[in-house]
């Protein structure tokens, strides 16, 4: 596993529970790039977490293979294997008398590193998850809030830089008002690290923002669709999926994009179409050229969906978009979102392109 880079295979895997008269998962095939996170998403019963669980063998196929870098997870000693794989549930399960820094560094003690390279490694994950190791470092599970220390667990599943992540409903014990942020966080951090993930939720939304793409299990363990978000919105593969995604499809749309993604209006266009700003001394925007104060901002990684509440809750037809440190980088329209949410999907295009191909192939 030292080498290895992360891509899973499931090849007609089937899970039958001792006693039980159907199968929690009916020959499941899909593969897992490397570098990717997939996400798992169904109703109860549809053997997501059961799924997950086999890849580091905390549940056993009862027909089929996993296969890690083409390589058979039952071949390997259970050691080694979990060694290559980080865990991340919903709990944590933080040591309760060891600090953040010891929490952090438990695997590569075990592994035997050296007391300066742990700490140091340590050190650098907390800074990766955003917790400042000179602030953090020195305390207990208890003196952290539920999101803290989910990210201390976070950090400790990648302390021994394992090529694999499994996480288990990771976000779902967080305060729901900083569960987006902490996600963003983890985002930027995967953009960096570059991981094969697995991620187990309840939350479809959860599910879309945080997948490359969504694999939807239903009852059975039967992969009903494995798809990107886009796709699983605009193209689903068959009534349970449909069902599953719900009627309100243009709202999830707006929920996956981000601000920056807009052809949004440079600054110099925006003043020359009278929509110049003033800033104050930190470079901030305080008001327009036409006096009225700047109500609302928004910033680059903003999804759409947060944009256009905001944009509504201020009663604002356009908006500054500002970088991390508040400085205005364009502006946004709420046109701009009208425009992108009517756009034609990958699979609208796609079956235009059919239909056209098939018009030409009968004429």
């Amino acid at each position: 596993m030292d080498d290895a880079r992360g891509v899973i295979e499931f090849d007609q895997v089937t899970k039958v529970y001792p006693g039980a008269t159907a199968p929690s998962i009916d020959r499941l095939t899909m593969r897992i790039e490397a570098g990717e996170i997939v996400a798992l998403v169904g109703p109860s019963g549809s053997g997501k977490t059961t799924a997950m669980r086999m890849v580091n063998r905390l549940h056993e196929p009862s027909s089929g293979t996993i296969r890690i870098d083409g390589v058979d997870n039952r071949t390997l000693p259970i050691e080694e294997l979990r060694r290559g794989i980080g865990y991340v549930i919903q709990q944590v399960g933080l040591f309760p008398h060891r600090t953040v820094l010891d929490n952090v560094g438990t695997v590569p003690a075990l592994l035997g590193w050296d007391s300066h390279r742990i700490q140091q490694r340590s050190r650098e994950l907390l800074d990766l998850v955003g917790l400042d190791p000179s602030t953090f470092g020195d305390r207990y599970p208890a003196q952290l809030s539920g999101g803290q220390r989910q990210r201390v667990g976070v950090a400790r599943a990648l302390a021994a830089d394992p090529p694999v992540m499994l996480m288990d409903e990771p976000f779902g014990a967080i305060d729901p008002l900083v569960r987006e942020q902490i996600q963003d966080e983890f985002l930027r951090m995967q953009r960096d690290v570059r991981k094969t993930i697995i991620i187990v939720t309840h939350d479809l939304d959860e599910a879309m923002r945080m997948g490359d793409r969504v694999a939807v299990l239903q009852e059975g363990g039967v992969l009903a669709q494995l798809a990107t978000p886009e796709q699983l919105l605009s193209a689903p593969a068959n009534a349970f999926v449909r069902q599953f995604v719900g009627g309100d499809a243009p709202l999830r749309r707006l929920a996956l994009a981000r601000v920056r993604e807009l052809p949004l209006i440079p600054l110099d266009v925006a003043h020359g179409q009278g929509f110049g700003l003033f800033v104050d001394a930190t470079g901030r925007p305080v008001h327009w050229a036409s006096g009225a104060p700047v109500t609302v901002t928004v910033e680059l990684e903003t999804t759409l969906r947060t944009a256009a509440g905001e944009l509504l809750a201020a009663g604002a037809q356009y908006a500054p978009v500002v970088d991390e440190l508040g400085r205005p980088v364009a502006l946004l329209t709420t046109d701009m979102l009208h425009g992108w949410l009517n756009r034609p999907t990958e699979a609208m295009l796609a079956a235009a392109v059919t239909t056209t191909l098939a018009q030409a192939h009968t004429a």
